[in-house]
């Protein structure tokens, strides 16, 4: 599938989520996790690498200093302070893309190590044709992430009052905005919550080398 061209897409904005606590890895930042590819690079910097065929500027959205040695040239966002989770990275993104005359924002989370370049084509595309957010639909599920959002009033005002409001869910913000849902493959949307994600990734002892190794570097 051909990405979309420079033209078609100047300015649009990567925001790449990680400001998620990854209680249930121990704590460790997701996006240091070596992506289950030949190079074995970070998660985080496959992700921010897709930027450049998209004709997108990527940005990190959260807390990012446990990246800052990994992708010192990448600027930050803290989240909106509005809401919480997704739905205020999401905020900050939608702010971002505003002031610096972006048509769009591709919001992906650190830790989804199966995306690729021509899945979010895809959602960039209907976002263009159709002025709505896209997102994909996996067995009758409709999934936040990743997903594709038009920077225009609708959008900013629709997100600004879910997060007032206090309704944090990046599903129902979708939903509210009338998403153009696309199928899916199965592991377009899948992540790494648990241990076990890792392990069914990258087998059982590659993950508890990697586990390890990153817990050692959190505790120095």
């Amino acid at each position: 599938m051909r990405p979309a061209s420079a033209k078609e897409t100047a300015g649009w904005l990567l925001a790449v989520l990680v400001g998620g606590r990854g209680r249930r890895l121990g704590g460790l930042p997701k996006g240091r996790l070596p992506a289950p590819t030949e190079t074995g690079e970070p998660l985080i910097e496959r992700l921010v690498q897709m930027a450049s065929p998209l004709g997108a500027r990527a940005v990190l959205v959260g807390r990012a200093d446990a990246y800052e040695d990994l992708l010192p040239d990448v600027p930050r966002l803290r989240d909106a302070p509005q809401s919480a989770g997704p739905l205020a990275g999401l905020l900050a993104a939608l702010h971002r893309g505003r002031a610096t005359g972006a048509p769009g924002v591709l919001l992906v989370g650190c830790d989804q190590w199966a995306l690729s370049v021509d899945d979010l084509a895809v959602l960039q595309r209907e976002v263009r044709h159709s002025g709505r957010p896209a997102a994909f639909e996996v067995g009758g599920r409709l999934e936040p992430l990743p997903s594709a959002w038009p920077v225009d009033d609708a959008t900013l005002r629709a997100v600004e009052q879910r997060c007032l409001q206090g309704r944090g869910s990046l599903g129902r913000a979708l939903r509210k905005l009338r998403v153009v849902a696309r199928p899916g493959r199965r592991d377009v949307a899948a992540d790494w919550d648990r241990p076990r994600d890792v392990a069914a990734a990258l087998g059982p002892e590659v993950a508890a080398r990697v586990l390890q190794r990153l817990a050692r570097r959190g505790a120095s």
